[in-house]
């Protein structure tokens, strides 16, 4: 069984946002050398999903989780292996 909220939309564990809602954060458009997009836990800032599916990664954003574009991950991870971040 699905939670839902009073509209009816999906709850899984953490908030629903709305798009332009505060809180939000748009799902990024992907870049010409990058196809997937990585989902992060905001609280631990873990990478814990890869999808394809731009609806996955509009959904996982929905539910208050950080989707960046594989590429900015993988630029992300390097600066903290360089110690810049």
């Amino acid at each position: 069984m699905t939670d839902r909220n009073a509209n009816g939309e999906e709850i899984i564990g953490r908030a629903y946002y709305r798009k332009g809602a505060p809180g939000y954060t748009p799902v990024p458009d992907l870049p010409h050398n990058c196809n997937s997009w990585i989902a992060v836990d905001r609280v631990t800032g873990e990478a814990f999903h890869e999808t394809w599916e731009r609806d996955l990664a509009e959904r996982l954003a929905a539910r208050g989780y950080e989707v960046v574009t594989a590429l900015a991950w993988l630029q992300r991870v390097n600066a903290r292996v360089k110690g810049l971040l």
